[in-house]
């Protein structure tokens, strides 16, 4: 996780102040083994993010999911925002983002 500004093709859907510096913070290559899905962990990971964000100033959080884990986001508060893509390798993605 650093700090990093949202794609800017999703400008029209993301509070303009997310794009200033240091706002945004990135979420990358959260996963959790299969014996810990359903048990909390990723939740209490996800918020101890957020907690990480605010304390370094940030305000929102973003992160590009796979299409199986934007339910899990989605339960955290995120929003999914704009088209569905494709990463070459790993499969179709959802930019989301949420305030923190």
């Amino acid at each position: 996780m650093y700090a990093e500004a949202p794609p800017a093709d999703n400008r029209d859907e993301i509070p303009e102040a997310a794009y200033a510096d240091g706002a945004s913070w990135r979420l990358r290559g959260m996963a959790t083994s299969d014996a810990a899905r359903g048990t909390g962990l990723g939740r209490t990971v996800l918020e101890e993010c957020f907690a990480v964000v605010r304390e370094n100033g940030g305000r929102y959080l973003w992160c590009n999911a796979r299409l199986v884990a934007v339910p899990f986001y989605e339960r955290l508060g995120l929003e999914a925002v704009g088209p569905e893509f494709d990463i070459p390798g790993i499969g179709p993605h959802y930019v989301m983002w949420r305030a923190v």
